[in-house]
């Protein structure tokens, strides 16, 4: 709930403080801030707290990209249908990212690419060297 509290303090503006001051009194601070948005913080910071172990639980932590999961719904949409006064489990969905499993149809260990150029371009090295001298010009920094 710290936390949560901290970075309200830090985003809110409080009649009397500059906004972002550290200082500002639990009491002063909740009694300025919608508690709809402050349960909801609270709830997402719990929610967070517990997506790894959910995550482990569901058998999809080991093909998952690290740090693209998140929580499908904000605090406040959850606060809408949970009922925090009675004890129990709460249900909520995350979003994360995965990798799709990946099988080659054959020998890839031999694979080949041919590149060929459109008919009439006439690339020679020359021409590579100009075109690249541009770029780095184009790129350069003027110095003066």
């Amino acid at each position: 709930i710290g936390s949560v509290l901290q970075q309200f303090a830090s985003s809110t503006q409080i009649p009397g403080f500059p906004k972002g001051a550290k200082d500002i009194p639990k009491w002063v601070l909740l009694n300025n801030i919608d508690p709809n948005k402050a349960k909801g913080a609270v709830l997402e910071d719990l929610l967070e707290a517990t997506m790894g172990e959910a995550l482990e639980a569901s058998g999809i932590a080991d093909k998952a990209f690290e740090g693209t999961e998140r929580i499908a719904e904000t605090g406040e949409v959850l606060l809408t249908r949970v009922n925090l006064k009675e004890p129990g489990p709460i249900t909520y969905g995350i979003l994360v990212d995965v990798q799709q499993p990946t099988s080659w149809a054959g020998d890839y260990t031999n694979l080949s690419v041919e590149v060929e150029f459109p008919v009439g371009n006439n690339l020679d090295e020359e021409a590579v060297e100009r075109a690249v001298g541009q770029a780095q010009k184009d790129a350069g920094n003027l110095r003066v």
